[in-house]
This record gives C-alpha cells, sequence and structure tokens, in this order.
C-alpha cells in the first residue's frame, strides 16, 4: 500500500467509478465511460472479448471510451457480475434510457428509451 500501490491512468477526470468482481468502469465528467479488466462476455463494452488493463499500453489515452451512440451519456453506472447498464441522456440532464451489455444468460443486455 501507499507509495507501492500502482497509480492507475484513466487520461481523465473521474466522476464515478464501480468495480465488480473481475472488471472496474469509471464515468468522467463529460458522462463518458471507461472499463477495464475482464472482458470475457463484452462487458467493457468495446465490441469484442479483449481483456484491458493487463498489458502495456492499454490504459491512459490507449483506453478509448465506450460508444453508447450518438450523442449520448452516462448518468449512472450498475455492474453485476459480467454485465454493466448505464442510465443515459443527453447533456440536457435528462435520463431518457437504459441500455446494457456483456453477459446476457438470463436476457439482462438490452436497451430501453423512454419516447
Amino acid at each position: 500500500m501507499g507509495s507501492f500501490l500502482d497509480q492507475i491512468d484513466t487520461a481523465t477526470l473521474v466522476s464515478k467509478i464501480q468495480a465488480s468482481y473481475q472488471f472496474t468502469v469509471i464515468v468522467n465528467e463529460d458522462g463518458n465511460i471507461k472499463a477495464w479488466g475482464a472482458n470475457a462476455d463484452g462487458q467493457l463494452g468495446y465490441g469484442d472479448t479483449d481483456r484491458r488493463g493487463d498489458e502495456g499500453g492499454e490504459m491512459g489515452s490507449y483506453l478509448p471510451f465506450t460508444n453508447l451512440g450518438s450523442g449520448l451519456i452516462t448518468y449512472h453506472i450498475y455492474l453485476e457480475l459480467e454485465s454493466i447498464c448505464a442510465l443515459v441522456g443527453d447533456s440536457t440532464s435528462i435520463i431518457s434510457g437504459l441500455k446494457c451489455w456483456g453477459d446476457s444468460v438470463y436476457g439482462q443486455t438490452g436497451s430501453f428509451f423512454i419516447s
């Protein structure tokens, strides 16, 4: 601990952080998500199953933001064992939907938007 504990470089100011059993997710001050750790079920949201943060050149500015869709930002995140859910909306502070991705063995992924 103390000065022997490595710093995590997110290359952005963090406003929210949550950790699951095998991965960590942050939301920055602009409502954008970055995630790292295990990714066997695509729970990091990058469209693949590659782990992030366990090799050089994967953190900081090399770690991309999760693509939530045009104009969408995150207001709250919830982590399950191998999936993520985000309350999303636009920059006017109006939550308009829910997006969930990762493991869907019980049908827990997908999206719902208020029209």
